[in-house]
């Protein structure tokens, strides 16, 4: 008989320590794969609606959340990479966002905590009604709502914690922290390739393709030779944009900026309704952008 060090029991991995470190290292790779293999149906352009996508990310968050009530307190600096690789693949597809993107700006776009999160979430309901059962007794369900809510509020706070000491696209996460709560619970709009590309800075933008895909010898803007092609420029410079700027400013006032756009998605605003066929019609629409890779 082969002696191990690990035992797998109702799926979980086991050690002598109870640390679940091989159980998540063991997990990653699986997740790895399964979002990997779902997001090749889940093209930037065209492919499922995004609640489809949604649904495709919620059957990998399944996979990695199972048994987290278990092993949630066992997370460290060391194994929470472990469940942020899978998670940012998923949330990319989910938003169609390019691959170059930051996870903790996909998963604040897509509306989807760190996984890590919800497994504290997990691990304090479950602790509820474990204590009560060793005390011989049934926590209510008031009881279990309460505890349910307050370890909701606590993930609330971490999230924006999370966000605040990003290191990367702090642009877009800056623009989202206002409304984040609205944001989240919207049930329109749904987010297209075009429109994560203005919420991003991610696209087909000079500033892009020259400092980050390196496919443009300048950053320039090809219609009014300024130096810098990006967002900003395009929403509030660019003469070649004025027809679409004036109908944008017509129904969401002068302030063009990030924030006021991610507000106005989150405000139920016309001007974004319909996929946000406004920001669209900008100079970044169909047609009229320079190509960028899609992936």
């Amino acid at each position: 008989m082969r002696m191990s060090p690990h035992l797998k029991y109702l799926g979980l991995t086991l050690d002598s320590r109870w640390n679940f470190h091989e159980h998540l290292r063991r997990l990653c790779p699986r997740l790895v794969s399964a979002a990997a293999a779902l997001g090749k149906l889940l093209p930037n352009v065209g492919g499922p609606s995004s609640d489809c996508r949604r649904l495709f990310a919620g059957v990998i968050r399944s996979m990695a959340l199972y048994g987290a009530p278990i092993w949630a307190e066992a997370l460290t600096a060391k194994t929470r990479p472990l469940l942020r690789r899978p998670q940012r693949i998923m949330a990319v597809r989910a938003i169609r966002r390019y691959r170059t993107a930051s996870g903790d700006a996909a998963c604040a776009l897509a509306g989807a905590p760190q996984w890590e999160l919800e497994a504290s979430v997990l691990e304090e309901t479950y602790r509820c009604r474990a204590e009560a059962r060793d005390g011989g007794e049934r926590p209510s369900p008031e009881e279990l709502a309460s505890v349910q809510r307050a370890a909701k509020h606590t993930l609330r706070r971490k999230l924006v914690e999370n966000l605040q000491s990003a290191r990367y696209r702090t642009r877009t996460i800056q623009a989202l922290h206002p409304v984040l709560a609205d944001w989240k619970k919207r049930k329109f709009g749904s987010l297209t390739y075009r429109l994560v590309q203005m919420l991003t800075g991610h696209g087909c933008f000079g500033d892009y393709l020259h400092k980050i895909a390196g496919r443009e010898a300048t950053p320039e803007c090809h219609e009014c030779g300024a130096a810098s092609y990006s967002v900003h420029h395009i929403l509030e410079v660019c003469p070649a944009c004025s027809p679409q700027r004036t109908t944008l400013v017509a129904e969401m006032g002068s302030d063009l900026s990030l924030p006021r756009v991610v507000k106005a998605i989150a405000d139920k605003r016309e001007v974004v309704a319909d996929n946000g066929h406004l920001l669209r019609r900008c100079h970044v629409a169909e047609g009229d952008c320079r190509t960028g890779p899609r992936g």
